[in-house]
C-alpha cells in the first residue's frame, strides 16, 4: 500500500482530498471542505463490514468491507 498524497488548504492547511498511486481512479474528498454539498453523491462506502445495523448504505454504491487497497 502506498501513502496517500494529500491536497491541503492554502488558507489553513486542512486536508481537502487525498489519493493513492495504486488506485488513481479513487479520490477521497473531505466532506467538510464544501460550503454547499447538496450536489455531492456518495459513490462508495468503506468499512461496511463493521457498519452498524441502523446505518443506511445505498445498495447502488460500491461497498468495501475494509480499507481500500
Amino acid at each position: 500500500m502506498t501513502s496517500p498524497a494529500s491536497c491541503l488548504s492554502g488558507d489553513c492547511g486542512a486536508p481537502i482530498y487525498s489519493c493513492r498511486e495504486n488506485s488513481p481512479e479513487r479520490i477521497v474528498v473531505r466532506a467538510g471542505s464544501f460550503d454547499h454539498s447538496s450536489a455531492m453523491r456518495i459513490t462508495a462506502n468503506i468499512w461496511t463490514k463493521s457498519a452498524r445495523p441502523w446505518s443506511h448504505i445505498d445498495p447502488d454504491s460500491e461497498q468495501l468491507p475494509g480499507n481500500p487497497a
